[in-house]
């Protein structure tokens, strides 16, 4: 299964897959932060993977992959674990 690696190119991506337009629905209300924006929040891939649950099924890497691709930063947590800045869709 091909995943949507770039929220800009969507060159070789089935739209008619629904685990893709789901979980780029996703990725869309939850946009990469900066680490400046103050109103970002962090998730863990399985933060996602759990977020996304009740629509697909998609795995920790997977999750990790996309975001990797797609430009969203890996930050450290007041827990001290590596996180996932995303700012969320008003």
């Amino acid at each position: 299964m091909k995943l949507l690696n770039n929220l800009e190119n969507t060159e070789g991506f089935d739209k008619k897959d629904p685990k893709n337009t789901i979980f780029c629905s996703y990725l869309q209300g939850n946009l990469p932060a900066d680490l400046s924006d103050k109103n970002k929040v962090l998730k863990s891939s399985q933060d996602i993977v759990d977020d996304l649950a009740d629509m697909i099924e998609v795995s920790i890497n997977e999750v990790a992959d996309v975001l990797a691709n797609s430009g969203y930063l890996v930050v450290t947590g007041d827990d001290h674990l590596p996180r996932w800045a995303m700012l969320p869709g008003k």
